[in-house]
C-alpha cells in the first residue's frame, strides 16, 4: 500500500504542480495578445463553465472505467496540448481563437477524466481511518504545491512565455508514468466484476448514475446543504480573487508578484493540515464543518470589498486557515461516517 501510495502521491503531485504552472501563466498569455483583462477573464471563465459541465459526468464515467486508464487518458491528452501550446507561443503562431480551443479542449477533458486519481485513491487506502489521515497528508501536499507552485509558475514565465506550458506537459507525462507505476487494481467494483450486463450502455449507464446521484444527495438534507453552501461560498471567493488578480495584472503586478499571494496562501494550508485530522478526531464535525462555512463566508465578503494587493495577503491566509479543517471533516464525515465522528 505505501509503495503504490507514493506512485499515487507522484502522479496527484505532478498533476497539481502543472496545474499550478499553466494557470499562473495563461492570464499573462491572453493580457499579452489582446491587451484586455476582461478578456482574460472572459476565457478563464469560459473554461471553468467547460469543466463544471462535464465534471458530473466525469464523475460517473471514472466509476466504469479502470482509474488507471482514465489517469493515463488525463496525462496523455495534457500533455500534449500543453506542450502543443507551449510550442504554438514559442513560434509566435497562437491567436486567441486558437487559445480558447486548446484550453476549452483541455478542461473538458480535465472534467471528464480529472477525478480518476482521487476515485483510485480509494482502491490504494481501504481502511476508513487510514484513508482519513491520508485526506490530511493530501491537504498538506496541496498547500506545498501551492507554496512551490506559484514561484516556480513566475519564474518559469519570467524564462520565457512558452516555458511554464512546457514544463506543464512535462509533468503530464510523470503522471501517466507513476498512473502505470501503481499495482493495486485499480478498476472499479462495478468493472471488476466483470458482468456483461454492466458494460453495455455506457452512455445510459452514465446519464442513469449522474441523475441517481443528484438525487441521492438532494435527498440528504446535510449533503444538500453542504453542497449548496459550498457552491456558493467558494464560487464567490474565487470569482473575488479572480477578479482581484486581473486587476492586479492590468496594474502591471508580474507574474511573480501574484504568485507570492500562492504561496502564502500555501503556507497558511500547510501549518494547518498539519493539525487538521487530529482535530478533526477531537470536535463534533458538524459544528467544524458550519464554522469553517461561516468563516469562508466573513472572509468571501472582506475580499470583496478590500481586495488591495496587501489585504489579499490576509484574506487568502485567512481562507487557507480554514480549507484543511473544512477538507479533512468533509471527507471524514462522508468516508467514516457517524461511527468514526462525532456529529
Amino acid at each position: 500500500m505505501r509503495r503504490d501510495y507514493l506512485f499515487w502521491l507522484t502522479a496527484t503531485t505532478s498533476d497539481m504542480l502543472s496545474r499550478a504552472v499553466w494557470s499562473l501563466a495563461l492570464p499573462f498569455v491572453i493580457f499579452a495578445l489582446t491587451s484586455s483583462t476582461a478578456t482574460a477573464g472572459l476565457v478563464q471563465s469560459l473554461g471553468q463553465i467547460a469543466y463544471l459541465c462535464v465534471m458530473l459526468l466525469g464523475g460517473a464515467l471514472v466509476d466504469r472505467i479502470s482509474r488507471r486508464t482514465g489517469m493515463v487518458v488525463r496525462g496523455l491528452t495534457g500533455m500534449v496540448l500543453w506542450i502543443g501550446f507551449g510550442v504554438l507561443v514559442w513560434t509566435h503562431l497562437l491567436n486567441l481563437w486558437i487559445l480558447i480551443a486548446i484550453f476549452l479542449t483541455a478542461q473538458l477533458l480535465d472534467g471528464l477524466f480529472g477525478m480518476a486519481d482521487n476515485a483510485a485513491l480509494r482502491s490504494i487506502v481501504h481502511d476508513d481511518e487510514q484513508f482519513v489521515q491520508v485526506t490530511g497528508i493530501n491537504q498538506g501536499r496541496e498547500a506545498a504545491v501551492r507554496i512551490g507552485g506559484g514561484p516556480i509558475g513566475g519564474l518559469l514565465y519570467a524564462l520565457g512565455a512558452a516555458v511554464p506550458f512546457l514544463v506543464s506537459g512535462a509533468l503530464l507525462g510523470l503522471v501517466i508514468a507513476s498512473a502505470k507505476a501503481i499495482r493495486a487494481d485499480l478498476r472499479p467494483p462495478v468493472v471488476a466484476e466483470n458482468r456483461p450486463e454492466q458494460r453495455r450502455g455506457i452512455v445510459r449507464s452514465v446519464a442513469r448514475s449522474v441523475a441517481q446521484g443528484i438525487s441521492f444527495m438532494w435527498s440528504q438534507r446535510i449533503m444538500r446543504t453542504l453542497a449548496i453552501t459550498s457552491l456558493f461560498i467558494n464560487a464567490a471567493f474565487s470569482i473575488v480573487i479572480s477578479t482581484a488578480m486581473l486587476g492586479l495584472l492590468g496594474a502591471g503586478y508580474t507574474a511573480l508578484q501574484l504568485a507570492y499571494l500562492e504561496t502564502v496562501y500555501g503556507v497558511v494550508m500547510m501549518l494547518t493540515a498539519f493539525v487538521a485530522a487530529r482535530l478533526v478526531s477531537r470536535l463534533p464535525t458538524g459544528r467544524l464543518l458550519i464554522g469553517a462555512q461561516l468563516f469562508m463566508m466573513v472572509v468571501a465578503v472582506g475580499a470583496a470589498f478590500w481586495h488591495s494587493y496587501a489585504m489579499l495577503f490576509l484574506w487568502l491566509s485567512l481562507y487557507g486557515l480554514v480549507t484543511p479543517l473544512f477538507a479533512t471533516s468533509l471527507s471524514g464525515y462522508t468516508f467514516a461516517g457517524s461511527s468514526r465522528t462525532r456529529v
